[in-house]
């Protein structure tokens, strides 16, 4: 079995809100944060209030998610990798924390935006029941290098681009980097506190949410339980990576590919992850997990 490795006390305290396992701890155990963020985000949209919501549970009426089974290694509670989909019955919003280039971020959007409307409009129901759909990262540096605080994406007539699509979908890349942009000074202050969580004067911001946030993170780097959540997801994850690109499909056959995502699949590994670990296209292992679960109950192993 394998076990997790000590890690000095400074390891734990440079762990920020731009940590993925992090993010997701304090977004998930808080929705009012959600809340916060999503008002100071889209400000021309009125929220009051979030509902977490499996996307392969639709029938099942929200309810607040349990942290320690949501974030155990293996278990998701996204059905595809979310870091937090919240619905409040008038939109659908998937909130990430990202760290990197933003190469892969237009074909991850559509990846997500695909799995959320698929999982959400019941079959035979009518496309006008889809509500709006926003896909927001917050990008600890710039991911399309133009300085913008924030780059909005929607559906346009390429010929005359005055014509919208009106899909409801929007995709949003908040960027930590940012230097222009017609943004609202909470949104800077976010942006500013995400791009140097250590040295940005939390005592003196005016912020709420983002002296709420600091605040759980501190709570969190101390706290003996998440850091032990911490260390088994982070060498889990380490652990199935190296194998299945190892063992899983080292020659290139798709069956191999299949076999190996189902076989994790039945662990309860997230979907996405599976996706990411097979490269099998997430559309595929969301039919391979369907097809497991009419013939197997969903907690198996």
């Amino acid at each position: 079995m394998r076990t997790t490795c000590a890690r000095p006390e400074s390891y734990y305290r440079s762990i920020d809100i731009t940590n993925d396992f992090m993010f997701m701890t304090v977004l998930g155990e808080n929705p009012h944060i959600c809340v916060a963020l999503l008002r100071i985000m889209l400000p021309d949209i009125k929220i009051s209030h979030v509902e977490y919501k499996p996307l392969d549970e639709q029938d099942v009426p929200p309810a607040q998610p349990n942290v320690q089974q949501t974030f155990s290694p293996g278990v998701d509670m996204h059905g595809v990798r979310l870091d937090a989909y919240y619905a409040d019955g008038n939109g659908m919003y998937d909130v990430e924390m990202h760290n990197g280039r933003g190469l892969e971020l237009p074909k991850r959007s559509r990846s997500i935006r695909s799995a959320i409307n698929n999982n959400t409009l019941k079959h035979g129901a009518d496309y006008f029941e889809l509500r709006p759909c926003y896909v927001i990262y917050i990008c600890s540096s710039d991911p399309f290098d133009d300085d913008l605080y924030l780059y909005t994406y929607e559906m346009r007539c390429v010929q005359k681009l005055s014509k919208r699509h009106n899909d409801g979908e929007y995709v949003l890349y908040f960027n930590a980097n940012g230097k222009s942009g017609d943004v609202s000074e909470p949104i800077k202050e976010f942006l500013k506190y995400v791009h140097s969580p250590s040295t940005y004067p939390v005592a003196e911001t005016t912020v709420g949410v983002v002296r709420e946030i600091d605040k759980l993170v501190k709570h969190h780097q101390k706290s003996p339980e998440w850091r032990m959540k911490a260390d088994m997801l982070s060498t889990y994850w380490q652990g199935v990576t190296h194998s299945v690109r190892e063992e899983g499909f080292r020659e290139g056959d798709r069956q191999r590919q299949r076999a190996t995502a189902m076989k994790l699949l039945t662990f309860a590994l997230p979907v996405g992850k599976v996706a990411e670990a097979t490269e099998l296209p997430l559309d595929e292992v969301v039919s391979i997990q369907k097809t497991m679960s009419g013939s197997q109950p969903r907690d198996s192993q």
